[in-house]
């Protein structure tokens, strides 16, 4: 008798899972809409299955208890299931980590489980509360709906994450901004959180808000092409594989010539200092790494130079021209370098036959970004009869990015005006400004890890505007922009009137905004009113002026044209 009760309980559960699999999910996998792999609450109406395993023998379950029973029987039926339906997992990796992980505290001999939570990490009982048993499982798309088909499953839905009372207003943003959605990065890393706000004011905000705000489509499905020098972007942190992105090695330019593969040192054919070793990784990481990066769903498309010659720059464009995949009006190039000319370079036929494939492909959709160089001194300036220019910034359709001081300790001594780092250059013909230090960590192509430091230059302003244009072409994806419409964006989006020592009306006086410009405060005190105070408006009687202070109405900063 008892042997039979075990066969028949046997039977109960095999029918089900059986049934799961056959009956209600004869499809084919690319019918399935495949969402991203997750966390699922499980809930189980235990009653039935209770009652049944009290029949069993005590030999197959030594616990007293039968609710703990049931529980890890259910897990162990649905783990089971699991396994043999791994492969609907979309990351096959993801799940394998999860499955055999151990958690770090588990070796301590002082540990000790509340309850017994059963052998498997992909499934497991939380407890249960009258007839219903609560599970947590991490399923597939394909798993979820299997799983619900089970007869004593009640319900099988995402586990719901709840966000902490937030300072500032998603809903705001969104309507500021006009972005799909909104992801916060808590507590970013600084060049990332000053170019999501507007000029933060002491006078107006009591705390500076160290959150970076971004568009959840990042620079998803945009490339951006880094011409540098040392370009390993192999095992670097900040690039780990996913499914959302590439990012890869397109070529290396060896004296001139195109050759496939990852970057190797010896493919450097200038003297690189110390300092450059790591350039061309850490400007990729500005641009798109995950966690330090403006766009970090942005495809990163590494074209390695030996040298920054100018017979490198037409290699490197002619070539992603005839290649089939590239495409002009998805692309931006970041060029974090630059030269002086002494001579008028509007006479040089081979700077104009630059300046002709870069006019080509920015009409037909593709963006240039360029540092405007670090030796503290104008872009374009005339000395003795000669005229000096920055190249390859100075060029017409090619954006020329300036560097704005970034480097704060702890995020506090903001002034109320950004000011010209010393280092970078200035002037005539630079576009727009960015932050001038940036911090990050990289490793080297021998497998050494540098620690995380500030990295300085106009090479790392560059490609944060990279990176934010590539977010502007994600969220449009049916606006057509040339370097010219996006430089105008950039513009109208950015702070502007806040860079000390520039004229007010001078169009370049605009620092990088990604079009998020209101300011919070992370303490949520506020001392003013306005985009610049959190939004805050002011008593019925009174205006807010220009400069984020609630006055009377009848004074005369309330008048419209103050």
């Amino acid at each position: 008798m008892k042997a039979l009760n075990i066969l028949l309980i046997s039977i109960f559960f095999i029918l089900e899972i059986t049934l799961a699999k056959t009956n209600n999910f004869n499809v084919k996998k690319n019918e399935i809409i495949q969402k991203n792999d997750d966390y699922y609450i499980v809930i189980v109406n235990n009653t039935l299955s209770t009652s049944m395993l009290k029949k069993r023998n005590e030999e197959l379950f030594e616990l007293e208890d039968d609710n703990i029973q049931f529980e890890l029987l259910i897990s162990n039926e649905i783990n089971n299931l699991i396994m043999e339906n791994k492969d609907t997992y979309k990351n096959i990796t993801e799940f394998e980590e999860i499955n055999n992980k151990t958690l770090t505290f588990e070796k301590r001999d002082d540990v000790e489980y509340v309850r017994d939570y059963g052998d498997s990490n992909l499934v497991y009982p939380l407890g249960s509360f009258k007839e219903k048993t609560i599970l947590l499982a991490y399923l597939s798309s394909k798993l979820v709906k299997m799983v619900n088909s089970l007869s004593y499953v009640i319900d099988c839905d995402v586990d719901t994450k709840f966000e902490p009372a937030a300072y500032y207003n998603k809903n705001e943003i969104l309507e500021e901004t006009k972005w799909d959605n909104v992801i916060v990065r808590n507590d970013a890393k600084f060049h990332l959180s000053l170019i999501s706000q507007g000029k933060f004011d002491p006078n107006l905000v009591s705390q500076y808000d160290t959150n970076f705000y971004y568009p959840s489509s990042a620079g998803k499905g945009i490339d951006i092409y880094i011409l540098d020098i040392s370009l390993n972007l192999k095992n670097q942190d900040e690039f780990p594989e996913t499914n959302e992105r590439i990012v890869e090695n397109k070529f290396n330019i060896i004296r001139s010539q195109a050759v496939y593969g990852d970057y190797k040192p010896e493919y450097d054919d200038i003297i690189i200092r110390p300092a450059e070793k790591s350039h061309g990784a850490t400007v990729a990481m500005a641009a798109g790494g995950i966690t330090v990066g403006s766009a970090n769903k942005a495809n990163i498309r590494g074209i390695h130079l030996d040298d920054f010659a100018e017979s490198n720059l037409f290699t490197a464009l002619l070539n992603l021209m005839n290649d089939p995949l590239f495409k002009p009006n998805k692309s931006v190039f970041n060029m974090s370098f630059g030269g002086n000319n002494l001579i008028d370079y509007r006479t040089k036929p081979s700077v104009q036959l630059f300046q002709e494939i870069v006019n080509y492909l920015s009409n037909e959709g593709s963006i240039f970004v360029a540092a405007a160089g670090n030796d503290g001194i104008p872009v374009h300036k005339i000395e003795g009869g000669i005229e000096y220019f920055k190249l390859p910034c100075y060029l017409d359709n090619i954006i020329c990015v300036g560097g704005v001081t970034s480097q704060y300790e702890n995020n506090t001594t903001i002034e109320k005006e950004f000011t010209i780092d010393k280092g970078s250059n200035y002037g005539e013909g630079v576009d727009i400004y960015a932050p001038y230090h940036v911090k990050l960590a990289y490793e080297d192509v021998d497998g050494n890890r540098y620690e995380e430091e500030i990295y300085e230059g106009t090479s790392y302003a560059t490609p944060l505007v990279s990176g934010v244009v590539a977010t502007i072409l994600s969220e449009n994806p049916d606006e057509k922009f040339t370097t010219k419409s996006m430089l105008q964006h950039l513009r109208d989006m950015g702070e502007k009137n806040c860079i000390k020592d520039m004229e007010k009306d001078d169009p370049s006086n605009v620092f990088l905004n990604n079009g998020k410009r209101v300011v919070y405060s992370k303490d949520n005190i506020y001392n003013g009113c306005g985009i610049h105070a959190g939004n805050k408006g002011c008593p019925r009687n009174q205006c807010c002026s220009i400069d984020g202070k609630c006055s009377n109405k009848n004074s005369n900063v309330c008048i419209t044209k103050n």
